[in-house]
């Protein structure tokens, strides 16, 4: 009954991963294909719950995830039960190369979401008009992101424990130490999604769940740690040239990755110190802040500390109002755009972001050395 039980939570979990709308240089869109090709029956199954997933089935945490899942699940129930039956001398070695696949998507996973760390992919600096905005008004998993975003020493931190426990899950020696340090770690980032209530609850719970059913195939070594006693048991060990088969592509899949590395900033933010006309399309004497961020937006402030924000063109030339185009420049210290053939200008005064208290990424040793 284990050795079934342990097929089938191993199947069932490769399945998941295998539906992820996540995109892997050398599978591209395979995710999005598989969860296209069944979306059918997940609109049946979540249309009974009174939901329409037509637009959201390939967003994270979506009721579709979950409904894939349920799937999955019977599905993978049946594909054990004819294993068992059909191929029962040899699910020792089904389990193992199972096992080794598991291996490889929680190393994967650990390796990257390590690097995204290393290089501030994940938790990014915070945005100008972020920066500005009042703790209150910030959701949840806003304020996790930001806080996170302005500590270079956790984030080190954490990225270097993630990178080593996924290289020592792919070594036979250190897998089942890399094995109780993943499920430490993911047992950690699972319970800050729900806490912060960060919507990637379904792939962080995935990927605890690889590690618990990773650690199943040591249950007589966790007896053994747990109780002290000696449990003599062989340790599963699947084959070295399978597991670097496996994590091959994975391993070009990262290096693609983190070939270029991309700037990660905060943009720009300016103070409205007088503006020269009246505007039709922006309540001009009611901003107090303009915010310009690194992705391409213009956003305005107002006194009450309200934000709006509009999209730019791809060479921040000009700004989409009410679906017009208006063109809009920074020249020195003044915003000039042009309005019904009406030139609008502010007279700004720059703010410098990194001297803000929440930019300053330092450690204080003793209480005294604590400015402010």
């Amino acid at each position: 009954m284990r050795s079934i039980l342990l097929v089938w939570a191993s199947l069932w979990t490769i399945l998941a991963f295998l539906f992820l709308p996540f995109t892997f240089v050398f599978l591209p869109q395979v995710g999005i294909a598989l969860s296209t090709m069944i979306l059918p029956i997940n609109q049946w199954i979540c249309s009974g719950f009174g939901v329409d997933i037509h637009h959201t089935y390939l967003i994270s945490d979506s009721l579709a995830m979950y409904a894939t899942a349920f799937l999955l699940l019977v599905f993978s129930g049946i594909v054990s039960a004819g294993m068992e039956f059909r191929f029962k001398a040899k699910i020792i070695q089904i389990q193992r190369i199972l096992f080794a696949i598991l291996l490889v998507l929680l190393a994967y996973f650990l390796i990257r979401y390590g690097l995204d760390k290393l290089f501030n992919r994940q938790f990014y600096t915070p945005a100008s008009n972020t920066l500005h905005t009042p703790t209150g008004q910030l959701s949840k998993d806003i304020l996790f992101w930001t806080s996170m975003g302005t500590s270079s020493f956790y984030n080190g931190f954490m990225g270097i424990a993630e990178v080593l426990t996924g290289i020592l899950l792919l070594i036979h020696r250190t897998r089942f130490l890399g094995l109780i340090l993943a499920f430490g770690i993911l047992a950690n980032i699972f319970a800050i999604n729900i806490g912060f209530d960060i919507t990637v609850k379904y792939l962080s719970g995935l990927l605890l769940l690889t590690s618990v059913i990773c650690l199943s195939f040591y249950d007589a070594r966790l007896k053994s740690l747990i109780t002290g006693r000696i449990v003599e048991k062989e340790t599963p060990k699947p084959n070295k040239t399978l597991i670097l088969i496996l994590f091959t592509p994975f391993l070009v899949d990262l290096a693609m990755t983190y070939w270029e590395n991309p700037k990660n900033e905060s943009g720009q933010s300016y103070e409205i110190v007088s503006v020269s006309s009246k505007s039709e399309l922006l309540p001009v004497n009611e901003i107090v802040r303009i915010h310009l961020h690194p992705s391409g937006y213009f956003i305005v402030e107002n006194k009450k500390q309200q934000f709006v924000s509009y999209k730019m063109s791809a060479d921040r030339k000009f700004v989409i109002v009410n679906k017009r185009l208006i063109p809009i420049a920074v020249k020195g210290n003044q915003l000039v755009w042009e309005e019904g053939g009406i030139e609008v200008r502010c007279e700004l005064k720059w703010i410098e972001l990194e001297k803000l208290a929440l930019k300053q990424d330092q450690i204080n040793w003793y209480f005294e050395g604590i400015k402010g």
